[in-house]
């Protein structure tokens, strides 16, 4: 096999070759001749075009009694010998060699220049035509080539179409390969050729590969088109919205509305009277309640106009409601909540900056999360397409700076401890003074995740499948992604349950909400905590901490008994989202805040002690992160993947807490002035869409490429870059549109049952 190896990786693996290399792989070493399925007997001379060398083995197939014989080595994109130069048994008809994609008619006494050969073994006549010619320069040459999709398909559909042989393995070395064939060649067939080619590569691993020769479904479904229907009635809503909340606020600031909203009411000479008059106002639209008392002017002059408003922030920080001259007028509130989805008074809202307090460097610790998640996304899902160059890989995932592609769990670990931190903090305080609603708390949640949840869902699963077209378009339709799933299980996405059935994670729809699950279960199970960290601190923190060993001892009997490896399908259904797998940050994050709660407002750390944190913190934060390195460069002993497995979540959660403690209680001045940026809190604020849609994002732009994209780490971050960008401008749409629109109406519900 000396002549086939140095081809096959140095990318000249060319068409020709291919129908041979049954009979290439089947002997052990180069012969002189090949006996064909049927008998026919032929002597190929040494040549150039052979699959040996010293031999040219082109045996007339793998079902034909045809003789075959050696083409000649033409170019790269082009068919060895292009159907030889050997007899037929019959001299009528010249044969093809078998090294040939469509059976081409032989020289060798052929004289109608049409074959009955070998066609990747489809057992079919074809005469030459332009279309056979054009669907065999539009195959792929070599492994990690998709051909050119787009001639294959502009040829006719009854001759030829395009297929894709392709290993849904993403971090081990890829052999993707694109085929153009006659259409009478069916899977199986195509599995034929794909494992000769991996012969004569020298690996016959056939684990994971799939055969993809479906045609994008590009047709309206009925659903997509209700989807696209309730979007425009949606549009139609905002436009309304934000028409008639400029409308209306221009004219509240025209001095004489101005002046009959400022006018105290006139003296009431009614006893029952509930008010006094002089203490009565009516709410401005800057005012939302009546609590102080206006100044009432003198009677003969009148009061002068209130100056605009330059500070549109301030102008719309306070809850969406109106005069209350107009207040019980239902048509009124039905354009309130019309009013909910102006995009103008929601695009104010997203920018807002409010008073800046010590919590406000969550902030910035959430951005960097969605940035890493991001930063993941974009060399996974390209590793999941697959690259030109896979060879290459390997030398990449061992440098230390690339661990951090595969540490995108722990930037979910960042994102659960932000939550838990944030829910045991306000919670602990409401249940001390009285306040907490229970109701309210287990509501409130779901109301404010679902819509923009559910739009993101009929969006990927509805719309997305149409945003696209190519060689990889059909893999995102029926295979990748969990798309296809969708069908199938997306109510387990809405019921937050989709970490739990499927049970294996790959046949989830939405792979990556995951986290949204078990951010939704471990808000439900930890509910109980709080009271206990409201008023049993000690026995709380006890009670975080078996839960904490409770974990690991999970994980590191999981990790013996079904011997899981990192990266592996075992890893996915069992540990990576699994919530009683990821309880480490969030009960970091509720000891993080009832210890916050507790610590004088003024707290001096001598400098040798934060230091010495800080070591501790950044040693307990790196050393899982960049812990990998002995995994991709295949050292790791099976107790060091079990302990990894078992400890690495816990060790960045217990980091990242002692870290957030020094800072959150304002012992690091520095950097919390560089994450409680006021740049920050509207990214932050975007936070939740941009999860949702990033995926998306990348996904349709890597499926809809035209060939496999060589790998080179400057042109994969400058994708993240693109996707950043991208991203964010997406998630500001689902904000406007969805978000905010959903948190305006909450607060307009509670100000009109508050009035009540």
């Amino acid at each position: 096999m000396g002549a086939a190896m140095p081809m096959l990786h140095s990318g000249r693996v060319v068409a020709g070759i291919w129908a041979a290399a049954a009979v290439a792989c089947a002997l052990a070493a180069g012969a002189g001749t090949a006996r064909g399925g049927g008998g026919g007997v032929a002597a190929g001379p040494s040549t150039t075009g052979g699959c040996y060398e010293g031999a040219a083995i082109a045996g007339g197939g793998w079902d034909y009694d045809v003789g075959a014989g050696a083409g000649a080595d033409w170019a790269i994109g082009r068919a060895l010998g292009e159907g030889g130069c050997g007899e037929g048994d019959d001299d009528d008809q010249g044969e093809g060699s078998g090294l040939d994609y469509y059976g081409r008619g032989g020289d060798g006494g052929g004289a109608s220049g049409a074959g009955t050969g070998v066609v990747f073994g489809c057992d079919v006549n074809i005469t030459l035509s332009r279309s056979c010619r054009s669907g065999l320069e539009a195959c792929g040459k070599s492994f990690n080539d998709a051909g050119n999709w787009f001639k294959c398909t502009l040829l006719s559909e009854k001759l030829v179409k395009y297929c894709q042989v392709y290993q849904t393995a993403y971090l081990e070395r890829r052999y993707d390969i694109g085929f153009c064939v006659p259409t009478v060649c069916n899977d199986t067939d195509l599995l034929k050729v794909y494992s000769v080619l991996r012969c004569l590569a020298g690996n016959n691993n056939m684990t994971g590969v799939m055969v993809d020769c479906s045609v994008a479904d590009l047709k309206l479904s009925p659903a997509a088109f209700i989807s696209i229907t309730a979007m425009g009635i949606l549009a139609l809503i905002h436009l309304t919205g934000t028409i008639h909340e400029v409308f209306t606020n221009s004219i509240k600031k025209r001095p004489i509305i101005q002046q009959m909203v400022a006018q105290p009411a006139p003296v009431s000479t009614d006893p029952s009277s509930e008010t006094p008059s002089s203490t009565t106002a009516t709410a401005t639209p800057t005012e939302t309640t009546a609590e102080t008392p206006a100044e009432v002017a003198p009677a003969e002059s009148p009061p002068s106009p209130q100056p605009e408003q330059s500070d549109w922030s301030q102008f719309y920080q306070q809850p969406l409601v109106l005069s209350r001259v107009y207040e019980e007028n239902l048509l009124h509130f039905v354009w309130s909540i019309i009013d909910c989805f102006s995009l103008r008074l929601n695009f104010w809202k997203m920018l807002e900056v409010t008073s800046h307090s010590t919590l406000d460097s969550l902030n910035g610790l959430r951005f960097l999360s969605m940035l890493w998640i991001i930063l993941g996304s974009t060399f996974v899902l390209l590793f999941k397409v697959g690259v030109a160059d896979p060879d290459v890989l390997p030398n990449y995932f061992k440098y230390p700076g690339f661990q951090a592609v595969f540490g995108i769990d722990f930037a979910i670990d960042c994102l659960l401890y932000i939550s838990g931190f944030l829910i045991a903090y306000l919670s602990i305080t409401r249940i001390i003074s009285g306040t907490m609603n229970w109701v309210v708390f287990l509501l409130q949640r779901a109301w404010r995740l679902i819509p923009s949840y559910g739009f993101c869902l009929i969006v990927y699963t509805q719309l997305s499948i149409y945003f696209g077209d190519g060689p990889f378009w059909s893999q995102y339709q029926h295979s990748s992604m969990g798309v296809e799933s969708c069908a199938t299980y997306w109510w387990t996405n809405l019921l937050y349950m989709n970490n739990i059935y499927p049970i294996h994670f790959l046949e989830q729809c939405m792979l990556w909400t995951w986290y949204l699950a078990v951010d939704m279960q471990l808000y439900l199970f930890c509910a109980p905590l709080l009271l206990l960290y409201a008023f049993k601190t000690r026995v709380a923190y006890i009670v975080s901490i078996i839960i904490c060993a409770a974990n690991v001892c999970y994980l590191l009997l999981m990790a013996i008994l079904l011997d899981i490896q990192m990266f592996s399908e075992e890893w996915l259904d069992w540990v990576l989202d699994k919530p009683w797998a990821r309880t480490f940050p969030y009960l970091f994050g509720f000891i993080t805040a009832a210890r916050l709660l507790q610590m004088p407002k003024e707290n001096h750390t001598k400098w040798y002690w934060l230091l010495l944190i800080w070591i501790a913190g950044g040693i307990l934060i790196l050393a899982p992160v960049f812990g990998k390195i002995r995994f991709f460069s295949n050292e790791w002993t099976t107790a060091e993947s079990v302990l990894y497995i078992g400890l690495s979540s816990a060790s960045f959660s217990a980091g990242v807490s002692i870290l957030m403690l020094v800072v959150l209680s304002g012992q690091c001045r520095p950097l919390q002035r560089v994450m409680c940026g006021s740049a920050l809190v509207p990214l932050a604020r975007l936070n939740y869409s941009a999860f949702l849609v990033h995926p998306i994002i990348i996904a349709v732009a890597y499926y809809n490429f035209s060939n496999f994209l060589p790998f080179t780490m400057y042109q994969a971050l400058y994708l993240f870059i693109g996707h950043v960008f991208i991203t964010y401008f997406a998630a500001c749409l689902v904000f406007l549109l969805i978000e905010q629109p959903v948190l305006n109406l909450e607060q307009l519900i509670k100000t009109k049952l508050a009035l009540r």
